[in-house]
């Protein structure tokens, strides 16, 4: 033992002269008596703790000043830093900024307290006393690429990582004329690719930075921004034949005039939109088959759109035969096969006629309205008629712009 009282009268023990550590005791009252008892106890003798601290500022400005603490011991058993100014300001923290608005001397007291309520404190004396004519110092900013893993010397050191460092280059012994260097370092990655993709249509250029390209497949261009090869872009384009779909469309046909006609469009596989001009003159212009009706010989433009955004057109010339060739019989028979007198042409021609049959005598003994051409059912068959000329007039619809026709015709046995 470091220590050992074996006779006391007195309850209270002063110990002096331990170093600083963790100690073990015991006291034992009434030491080999009938009522005796033991006490375990533990001492720790803390190490002495010197406290101090230092200041800083800009003596080029009038400037905050920056006070830094100072320990000699772990600061894990420090739980309060306290700078007390002369005004009364009190800042907690193991540094602190304060400013002084007048140059002069200012007395400052740190006071520190650890976990077993110990307090430590220290007054200095703060002499501010900043140039306050002194020249603005210069301030010199770079910006400096680099790529990854890359460095730059900057101040004697060595710098890998984005950020903005800097340092005071001291000109005369009074620095206020001194060149502040800062620099702004920016890493660059490696380079990147740009991938675009590109549907060419028919007889279609497509123009990749200047470059003309007319067929499919894969192109690259290569953009530097900066000498440095890591800032690089590399863009790809790839380029494919647009889908189509598959159009049969002839270039001219002939129809009759006032005759009902469809576009004879056959189109397979997908599109987007299809569109006919003129479309006045049809019932739908955005259908494949459009229907008209014409009088005069006219040219079409089918526009369609397909699914990658080509734009294909055609043409369709319809001619229209004006001159049109009727035919009716002249003699009517009780015969099976020789016994209607109806509108006979071409197989194409469907013009809608109004037929009226008189007798000798001018009297109306038949009409028929909206009868169709080459359709023997909308003919005229005389029945419990005697033989004899019969007189008949056929007029069209006014929009088929063809004259009427007259004529007679003769009923034989």
């Amino acid at each position: 033992p470091i220590f050992n009282r074996l006779k006391s009268d007195e309850a209270d023990l002063i110990i002096t002269g331990l170093n600083p550590g963790d100690y073990n005791g015991h006291m034992i009252v009434n030491k080999d008596q009938l009522c005796s008892d033991t006490a375990q106890f533990k001492i720790r003798v803390l190490e002495d703790i010197f406290v101090d601290f230092s200041y800083d500022y800009d003596v080029c400005n009038q400037s905050e000043v920056n006070l830094y603490s100072y320990i000699n011991m772990n600061q894990t058993y420090i739980e309060e830093w306290i700078w007390e100014f002369e005004n009364g300001d009190i800042i907690l923290g193991d540094s602190c900024l304060y400013a002084f608005h007048i140059p002069g001397d200012y007395k400052v007291r740190l006071t520190i307290k650890d976990s077993y309520n110990c307090s430590y404190s220290i007054d200095k004396t703060i002499e501010y006393y900043p140039n306050q004519n002194a020249p603005l110092i210069e301030e010199v900013e770079t910006t400096i690429y680099i790529c990854e893993n890359e460095s730059i010397e900057f101040n004697g050191e060595q710098f890998y990582e984005e950020g903005t460092y800097q340092y005071t280059e001291v000109t005369t012994e009074s620095s206020c004329d001194s060149i502040k260097q800062i620099l702004h370092l920016l890493t660059l990655s490696e380079p990147k690719v740009e991938s675009h993709q590109k549907f060419i249509c028919p007889n279609q250029v497509v123009d990749f930075n200047g470059i003309k390209i007319d067929g499919p497949g894969i192109y690259y261009q290569y953009i530097n921004y900066t000498d440095k090869s890591c800032d690089s872009i590399i863009v790809e384009l790839i380029v494919e034949r647009a889908i189509l779909p598959e159009v049969d469309l002839p270039e001219s046909i002939n129809i009759i005039a006032s005759t009902d006609f469809f576009l004879p469009l056959n189109i397979s596989g997908e599109y987007s939109s299809i569109e006919w001009q003129p479309a006045e003159l049809l019932d739908c212009s955005d259908c494949e088959n459009p229907s008209t009706k014409l009088n005069d010989s006219e040219k079409f433009q089918l526009a369609i759109q397909t699914i990658d955004g080509c734009e294909l057109e055609y043409n369709l010339n319809v001619n229209v035969e004006k001159n049109i060739d009727f035919y009716l019989p002249n003699i009517l028979s009780s015969k099976e096969g020789n016994n209607t007198l109806f509108l006979q042409s071409k197989k194409e021609v469907t013009h809608n006629y109004n037929i009226y049959v008189y007798d000798r005598y001018g009297n109306l003994i038949h009409k028929s309205h909206n009868a169709i051409c080459n359709n023997e059912s909308d003919g005229w068959k005389p029945e419990n008629l005697n033989t004899g000329v019969y007189i008949y007039y056929i007029e069209f619809d006014d929009s088929s712009g063809l004259n009427a026709l007259a004529g007679s015709v003769t009923k034989i046995r």
